[in-house]
């Protein structure tokens, strides 16, 4: 897996390699502090619209060699005849309905190169991601530390509508 900054063009550090190689998880070899983005897209598979053509003329021709009288009757005979002429072609990977295209891109941590940071927050508000899930600040473990009672004490205290108990 070639790994490689796609803001920057840096690659990771052969030990940000390793460190990344000891992890069993879902991303097995990114780098630590590298971020992986995977954009998937769903599109109609345009060879399907093309079956499907092909189908309803093989359809169109075949009923015209009936006489007019039996169409009617003899359309659901023939519908199964083109259906299983065509079967083994619809069965093929490259005749599903729809396609995925994918792509993966890597990020490098921010303080790899001059100016990398700015365009990680740019990404970040263009994407509505949280900037540190990008490595920008420190990411909030949810812990309660010293850091979150100090911020909270310092909050003012909510406004209360309607009367107080005790007052």
């Amino acid at each position: 897996m070639q790994i490689v900054c796609a803001l920057s063009g840096v690659a990771p550090t052969p030990e940000e390699i390793e460190a990344g190689r000891e992890h069993d998880d879902d991303a097995p070899g990114l780098p630590v502090g590298w971020v992986e983005i995977r954009v998937t897209r769903r599109r109609d598979n345009p060879r399907m619209e093309y079956l499907r053509a092909v189908k309803n003329q093989a359809l169109r021709q075949a009923l015209a060699q009936v006489p007019k009288a039996d169409r009617k009757a003899a359309r659901p005979y023939i519908e199964v005849q083109v259906e299983a002429s065509f079967a083994a072609l619809e069965a093929r990977e490259d005749f599903q309905d729809t396609l995925l295209d994918q792509e993966v891109v890597y990020l490098a941590p921010a303080d790899r190169e001059n100016g990398l940071a700015d365009a990680l927050a740019q990404v970040a508000a263009t994407l509505g991601l949280p900037p540190a899930l990008l490595g920008l600040g420190a990411p909030d473990d949810g812990a309660g530390g010293a850091d979150d009672e100090a911020e909270e004490a310092a909050a003012p205290p909510p406004a209360v509508d309607g009367p107080v108990a005790g007052a």
